[in-house]
């Protein structure tokens, strides 16, 4: 079951603010849904697994933007910072969300009304609608909200895709107050003759292999990511690797407390 957040209810009127901003008119489920809502974010780091239309590639989408939470409004500020990025010299783009990768998930307004698009700077092929970067969704919000979290429908999830922490990153996990520091990801531990798959190597923070432990665990465990280590583009093949290899050997059993023996 798909496990996802929201940002609470709004005004409409907020939203109002951000069509003069952008001198925009969005539609009305859209407007209905950020009311309601203000926006989601798929919980533990996961991604839920959307088909682009006419091709074998999936999106993993993890948040929709909000508006002022904090006094911090995500739809203005990024849309403000990265709409100029996306090159298109014809239709109007407004940005609403994006997936675990960082790319984003757009309203494509032009005459043939406000499509829901996928708009990626790396990804190009004949199937796109715009300079090469723009992969149509759907046809309204409404239809791409019903594929985002109806984790029943064929196809929507496909798998979870696990935007992994990179690797010297400082992490927290659930119930505990020992710091680990990660070493590894995606690996196959021999635990007294069973193979078991964990997402995550670590050691004690600060001590490091000084006690000679090393903790195996899963991204579900962890409760609080305390310092992000470097990240560049091969850190994004390597997440990118290890999620194929779960999606291609279906038969990993995942190590936990009830199956690992001490």
């Amino acid at each position: 079951m798909l496990s996802f957040s929201n940002f609470g209810k709004i005004d409409a009127s907020a939203l109002g603010e951000i069509e003069k901003e952008f001198n925009i008119n969005l539609p009305d489920d859209y407007v209905s849904f950020m009311c309601n809502n203000n926006g989601a974010i798929i919980n533990e780091g996961y991604g839920v697994a959307i088909n682009i239309p006419n091709t074998d590639e999936f999106i993993y989408i993890n948040e929709l933007f909000s508006t002022s939470i904090d006094g911090v409004n995500a739809l203005i500020d990024i849309n403000k910072k990265y709409l100029e990025d996306l090159e298109d010299t014809n239709d109007t783009i407004f940005i609403i969300g994006q997936d675990t990768k960082g790319q984003f998930i757009v309203y494509l307004f032009s005459n043939n009304g406000a499509q829901i698009c996928y708009w990626d700077i790396d990804f190009k092929n004949e199937l796109s609608s715009h300079n090469g970067n723009a992969y149509y969704l759907s046809d309204s919000f409404s239809d791409f909200i019903q594929e985002v979290f109806n984790s029943n429908k064929e196809g929507a999830n496909k798998m979870s895709f696990i935007n992994y922490v990179p690797l010297g990153s400082i992490v927290l996990l659930n119930g505990g107050i020992q710091k680990l520091l990660v070493t590894s990801r995606g690996l196959v531990v021999n635990n007294k003759g069973n193979e078991l798959f964990f997402d995550y190597a670590g050691v004690p923070y600060p001590e490091g292999l000084i006690g000679e432990k090393i903790f195996y665990f899963n991204h579900e465990n962890i409760a609080k990511v305390v310092f992000t280590g470097y990240s560049d583009d091969d850190n994004d093949v390597t997440v990118n690797n290890i999620n194929n290899y779960i999606e291609n050997h279906p038969e990993l059993v995942r190590g936990d407390v009830d199956n690992w023996e001490d």
